[in-house]
């Protein structure tokens, strides 16, 4: 009877065995289902993350362009703002002298 019990034993341990060796099987699929999953994303992301980091750079590449477009559109202004002021400087003076002729031929002829 020892005997039997015994095999008896073995043979409940081992069917335990087996079925805990199937519900770790079960949860290694489940878990390298996940870490594949986790992989895919992690590729997603670093896609995404280069894609950010190109458009980046070419953001500062076109700030910097801009930047230098701006400093010579300021230096143009500037300048077409001293020839606005030579051209006033130089018709008042004009109209100052055609006045002065206008104002001495009138004062003249009376």
């Amino acid at each position: 009877m020892d005997i039997e019990k015994t095999m008896e034993f073995i043979v409940e341990q081992q069917a335990q065995f087996y079925a805990h060796i199937a519900m770790i099987d079960g949860r290694l699929d489940r878990a390298s289902a996940e870490i594949e999953q986790l992989a895919q994303e992690n590729r997603a992301i670093a896609r995404a993350v280069h894609a950010i980091m190109e458009h980046s750079q070419n953001n500062a590449l076109q700030i910097e362009k801009n930047t230098s477009q701006i400093e010579r559109n300021a230096t143009q202004i500037a300048s077409l703002a001293d020839q606005q002021q030579q051209t006033k400087d130089n018709l008042d003076a004009l109209i100052k002298i055609v006045d002065s002729m206008v104002r001495g031929k009138n004062g003249g002829a009376h």
